[in-house]
């Protein structure tokens, strides 16, 4: 099976969004991550969830100890204004430039590769630099689970 199958159709990143913009498709699509686009469309980085709650949400030193905290901690939480504040920042700020991508015709076990390989759990399909969608770990098992028990995928 052709990822094509598999893709999600999502929206891009582009300069002048918000985190919040960000937060809303990727919980809409069910997806960890988009691509930022550049004026002309073309795909020059990603943003991603778990970059942007490690470096806003998360401090240093909860990292750190993260092992040793215990399941309540009432003296630390991240207060409703900074959740405010975090909505509304540029989009850019986060944008990452490493971007894990491959075609719409690669085959779903190239993708799991790659997705091992980049320790990622999503790809972008890109096809003549033309941003597709996104193909994440989560679509494939979903294929699979509906695949009869003599065939592959």
């Amino acid at each position: 099976m052709k990822l094509e199958k598999l893709m999600i159709p999502t929206g891009v990143m582009r300069a002048g969004m918000t985190v919040g913009d960000l937060f809303r498709e990727c919980a809409e699509r069910h997806v960890p991550g988009l691509p930022f686009v550049d004026a002309n469309d073309r795909v020059v980085g990603r943003v991603s969830l778990r970059d942007v709650l490690k470096r806003t949400c998360i401090p240093p030193f909860v990292l750190k100890a993260a092992h040793m905290l215990g399941d309540e901690l009432p003296n630390v939480n991240i207060p409703e204004v900074q959740v405010r504040s975090l909505l509304t920042r540029p989009v850019e700020e986060f944008v990452l430039e490493h971007l894990a991508h491959l075609s719409s015709r690669s085959a779903v076990l190239k993708a799991l590769a790659l997705m091992e390989l980049h320790n990622t759990s999503y790809l972008f399909l890109i096809d003549n630099d033309t941003y597709l969608g996104v193909v994440t770990r989560m679509t494939v098992v979903r294929r699979m689970l509906l695949v009869p028990p003599d065939q592959t995928i």
